[in-house]
């Protein structure tokens, strides 16, 4: 069985930090303990490790070569601590705790609510070590706390880190439950991941059935600020609620709790997979009520570049190894509005009806009508939950020649899907030049990923930088390891 907390004791007193791990935890395989003693290899171990809880001392040597104490030291790493693991609870440990220090740790702190029982407990805690008794008593609880957390089981085929099963468990608990079944609906390209999970009381009797989306602690808390910013706009029905937000306890990962019906059971991506019809009718249904974002959005002029460095900036595309065209000069009138910034087949969830929602607001942004109807399109070609599943469509002449919806949709098996989308671009859009840019700057968003599709994406930017500047031929190079993956010119 494996150990249910994991620690990290920073104590640079070596017979000290054996004594404080025997009397804290006298069971060693009740917790994993990692032993430092100076600043520099905490540092190295927070980021290289998720820990339940951090105990640190204050008078610390910077690093294995200055073994010289100091105050100043310890502050840092506390403030280092903070910046890189957030939702970690942190016991201070010292004999240098002065009344200004306690007030800069106090200042720093926050509450949460960390095992799932409902209560909020204090995040840093500052204990004297001449008051030994107290802080092996708040050490000794953490660790039965977080083997009770423990104890709800997780059921499904499911491979989850231990950060991101203790985040299903807190949320687990405060409804009471005492099991859950998993099932994945995704994993993001940002390394969230979005389950479908169904709590189970002690009766075994169903009390949630919510989509949870685990991830960085960080883009979890933005993606909930978000959502809370723009809830009151959103369309009537459209976006799944978020019940709840994990946002400490699961070391450098949290999650997002959303309210969704148990008949929400497949994904948009999900629909084309099986080459379902209803993909196409749920496109124009979410297109319908996306128009409310829109309704009397005003127009402007925009440079391809100021679209396309929304979504990858001209250090990322370099970075990237691939050619930056010099967008700065072409300009195309678009309609202003607000975008959900992400919306590729895996945040669109389908129930039974045909009714599409949507999850996933952490790219909410202000942009252009066009893009969502774009990206959701293009999704199907560059995510790899989807791409290359499509029995051979489009070829590179196909992706070049994407702003002519006939030949592009030669051969495609998802068709109606794609003249859904489209269809919904034009509505919402000030003209053609706003889809072509807004295309081609979703396709350079996808060099970065440095994956096969690409490729694919390259060729569809070429196709519409030409078309857009009137036929003129552009080359646009993405250099790997194996030498060129895109060169041919439009």
């Amino acid at each position: 069985m494996k150990p249910a907390c994991r620690l990290l004791l920073v104590e640079d007193d070596r017979a000290e930090a054996r004594s404080i791990e025997k009397r804290c935890c006298s069971d060693p395989g009740a917790a994993v303990i990692d032993v430092v003693a100076d600043v520099k290899a905490a540092a190295d171990a927070v980021d290289e490790h998720d820990y339940d809880l951090i105990i640190c001392d204050l008078a610390l040597p910077s690093d294995d070569r200055n073994l010289d104490p100091d105050v100043q030291e310890g502050l840092r790493l506390f403030a280092l601590i903070r910046e890189r693991a957030p939702g970690t609870p942190v016991i201070i440990l010292s004999g240098n705790l002065s009344q200004q220090i306690l007030q800069s740790f106090l200042r720093m702190s926050r509450s949460a609510d960390i095992y799932g029982r409902r209560t909020e407990e204090p995040l840093v805690v500052a204990c004297d070590k001449e008051e030994l008794s107290a802080f092996i008593e708040l050490v000794q609880t953490h660790i039965a706390r977080t083997k009770a957390l423990d104890s709800l089981d997780l059921e499904g085929d499911v491979d989850l880190s231990v950060s991101d099963a203790r985040a299903l468990r807190i949320y687990g608990r405060r409804l009471g439950a005492v099991s859950a079944q998993i099932e994945t609906l995704s994993g993001g390209l940002s390394g969230s991941r979005t389950l479908r999970v169904s709590y189970r009381d002690p009766e075994h009797k169903a009390i949630g059935s919510v989509v949870v989306k685990v991830g960085a602690l960080g883009r979890v808390i933005s993606e909930a600020d978000r959502y809370h910013t723009i809830e009151a706009k959103m369309p009537v029905g459209l976006g799944a609620h978020v019940l709840d937000v994990v946002q400490a306890g699961a070391g450098r990962r949290g999650a997002l709790v959303y309210q969704l019906a148990d008949e929400y059971t497949d994904s948009m991506f999900g629909l084309l997979d099986k080459r379902s019809p209803v993909a196409a009718a749920a496109t124009s249904r979410l297109a319908d009520r996306m128009k409310a974002w829109v309704r009397e959005s005003p127009e402007a002029v925009e440079t391809l570049a100021q679209m396309r460095r929304r979504l990858i900036t001209d250090e990322e595309v370099l970075e990237a190894e691939t050619e930056l065209p010099d967008d700065r000069e072409i300009e195309v009138s678009v309609r202003q509005t607000r975008a959900h910034g992400d919306m590729h087949g895996l945040n669109v969830l389908v129930n039974g009806q045909g009714e599409p929602t949507l999850i996933d607001y952490g790219e909410v942004m202000s942009a252009n009508g066009a893009l969502d109807p774009v990206t959701l399109e293009l999704s199907i070609l560059y995510h790899p939950a989807i791409a290359g599943r499509l029995d051979g469509w489009p070829s590179v002449e196909q992706a070049r020649a994407w702003s002519d919806l006939d030949s592009y949709c030669e051969g495609c098996p998802v068709e109606d899907f794609v003249r859904a989308c489209r269809t919904w671009a034009v509505e919402v859009s000030a003209g053609h030049g706003e889809i072509l840019a807004s295309a081609y700057a979703y396709s350079m968003r996808q060099v970065k990923y440095r994956d096969g599709a690409s490729e694919l994406a390259l060729h569809v930017a070429q196709g519409c930088l030409g078309t857009i500047s009137g036929g003129a031929t552009y080359t646009l190079l993405q250099v790997d390891r194996g030498g060129t993956i895109a060169s041919d010119s439009t």
